[in-house]
């Protein structure tokens, strides 16, 4: 799973993620912890496909299944 140079806003002039690069591979295990507001939620919903990144990249394999737990 990849994101390049990443934007996302639900307002396009007021971006909540912006800019943002990280790849994960198979064999990956993560936990996002962070203060309220800062765009956890939101990047879960786009690795998820629930939103659309505004600008930039998402490339998932089909094999990759994400597990979601709030």
């Amino acid at each position: 799973m990849r994101l390049d140079n990443g934007s996302f806003g639900y307002d396009e002039n007021n971006y909540i993620l912006e800019n943002v690069d990280f790849t994960l591979s198979m064999e990956s295990w993560v936990a996002l912890l962070g203060k309220n507001g800062c765009g956890k939620t939101t990047l879960i919903n786009i690795l998820l496909e629930h939103v659309k990144l505004n600008t930039g990249s998402f490339y998932k394999d089909s094999k990759i299944k994400i597990s979601h737990f709030s």
